[in-house]
């Protein structure tokens, strides 16, 4: 597949990656480019490598094929530390071991940008409190992790994200346990530092109504495989979708906001 850049500035690029796990194959050449100022989302159902294609995205896993570079340079070559404060990742699933407070975890973002033996300054806290706010915790910021509810979790995860100040974002599934007030807020956010930071976003999601409305670009994977990698007009056709999730798909225009509307369809119900 032709790769187009997708802005000016594209820090992050895969080239052809193929990987997976022992004896299963998961990703089959798959290229793309994350700019800055942009958000990405990377849709397709379970199974089909969105999360295995953030872990080659983030370093945490090593492609059997391809490459993944940094501002030009292959990550894999690149100091851990240097990574850490530049590329932020968000797991669907984030565990804590011991009891800290939401400060304390939201303040672990800045872990990169401390040298051995030194304590968070000033200006740490201020940026970690401005996260909190962002993400609506300030309420919570001495409560501790283990007593909030799953969408609260999230957003704690998600602010420890923002701490580190990266220039990209490798979100999996960031509205995952949210309520519709915040799946809003939370797109809504992202699409703010996307632009007044230049921040690269690139999200794995299921709702494709949110893909459709906050994403530029949108990758579409069936098995590993991409079917779709562009404008959401271009990807999000009833052909494609019919073709990846294999069930009928209508897709029209929300009437409000003018942004795609993707709904199932049964049998030919949808064409009138």
């Amino acid at each position: 597949m032709t790769i187009r850049a997708a802005s000016d500035s594209s820090p992050l690029r895969a080239r052809d990656l193929h990987a997976g796990y022992t004896g299963v194959p998961v990703l089959h050449g798959v290229s793309l480019e994350a700019g800055r100022g942009e958000v990405l989302a990377i849709v397709g159902p379970n199974g089909s490598g969105k999360s295995t294609l953030l872990k080659v995205l983030g370093g945490t896993m090593r492609p059997s094929r391809g490459s993944v570079e940094f501002e030009g340079r292959d990550l894999h070559s690149l100091d851990r530390r240097y990574l850490a404060r530049r590329i932020a990742t968000v797991a669907q699933e984030n565990t804590v071991a011991f009891r800290f407070t939401v400060l304390e975890i939201v303040l672990m973002g800045r872990a990169p940008h401390l040298g051995a033996f030194r304590f968070e300054s000033r200006r740490d806290l201020e940026i970690a409190q401005a996260a909190l706010e962002r993400f609506d915790l300030l309420p919570l910021a001495h409560r501790h992790i283990e007593e909030l509810s799953g969408g609260e979790r999230k957003r704690v995860f998600l602010a420890r994200a923002l701490t580190q100040e990266p220039q990209v974002m490798l979100l999996d599934e960031p509205t995952a346990f949210l309520d519709l007030k915040h799946v809003v807020g939370i797109f809504t956010r992202f699409r703010e530092l996307a632009v007044s930071r230049g921040l690269a976003v690139v999200a794995t999601l299921h709702d494709l109504n949110a893909a459709a409305a906050y994403a530029d670009r949108i990758m579409l994977l069936k098995e590993g495989a991409v079917l779709g990698y562009g404008k959401p007009a271009e990807v999000l056709t009833e052909e494609k979708l019919r073709l990846v999730y294999e069930t009928e798909i209508y897709v029209g225009k929300n009437p409000i906001t003018g942004a795609l509307a993707i709904l199932p369809a049964s049998g030919s119900a949808h064409r009138g």
